[in-house]
């Protein structure tokens, strides 16, 4: 079962569960061959914890804290319900490992594991980080319609994105309000608003890509919270 990503979807899954129950950090026993594949899913080595004298097989202590929505600056109450909501309704997000790392009011960030979302080339693989920011512009819309107390089904129209280099390391994906134009104001008057949105996206810390999306806001109508962006009172 090697190279099918089953160990990858394994140690996603055992970490949601984790978070779900308050855990932490993740630890385990890691084979010396096997060190490599955990540091890519974010553990870090803590050094050997058996020695040859005590079987033929070194095994490495791997740590890993476990992130949460706590550490979230603005509505992490919000935060919690968009990714949830993604998850349910958009299983690949889950699958690929999307989570909401930052959001400030202002900039609202995403990331994924490099592990499993790989190319043949070791750099990430384009679909997964087009999908990225699809979601990250998405959800920055969604929260905007929150803070704003306006509801509306929001649809991806036209998007397009620029590689300047292949990416690697651990993605992260930041869309910025700077970066948004459309007025969403007209939800309030029934009518549908066409925002556009740029999402830039890094690898290691360094740009590497550009996406650029004009979405649909159609007005509210009677859906869940998912696809209303929430129109109630606080």
């Amino acid at each position: 079962v090697q190279d099918k990503g089953l160990g990858t979807l394994m140690a996603m899954t055992l970490e949601s569960v984790a978070r779900q129950e308050g855990v932490k950090r993740v630890t385990c026993s890691a084979r010396e061959d096997a060190v490599e594949f955990f540091a890519k899913l974010g553990f870090i080595n803590q050094g050997e914890i058996t020695t040859p004298t005590t079987t033929p097989i070194r095994h490495f202590l791997m740590i890993k804290p476990v992130a949460t929505l706590d550490d979230i600056l603005h509505r992490g109450d919000w935060c919690a319900q968009l990714q949830q909501a993604w998850y349910e309704h958009i299983p690949l997000s889950e699958k690929m490992g999307v989570r909401i790392q930052q959001y400030t009011g202002q900039k609202f960030i995403t990331t994924m594991p490099e592990t499993g979302n790989q190319n043949p080339h070791h750099t990430l693989f384009a679909g997964s980080l087009f999908s990225l920011a699809t979601l990250t512009g998405w959800g920055l819309i969604w929260l905007m319609l929150r803070e704003r107390h306006l509801g509306g089904t929001i649809i991806l129209a036209d998007a397009h994105i620029r590689y300047s280099k292949p990416i690697s390391g651990k993605p992260h994906a930041v869309a910025d309000l700077g970066a948004l134009s459309g007025d969403l104001d007209r939800l309030a008057r029934g009518r549908k608003a066409r925002v556009q949105m740029q999402v830039e996206i890094f690898g290691d810390e360094t740009p590497g890509a550009v996406f650029e999306g004009t979405y649909i806001v159609l007005p509210a109508k009677p859906f869940g919270p998912y696809e209303e962006g929430g129109n109630e009172e606080e």
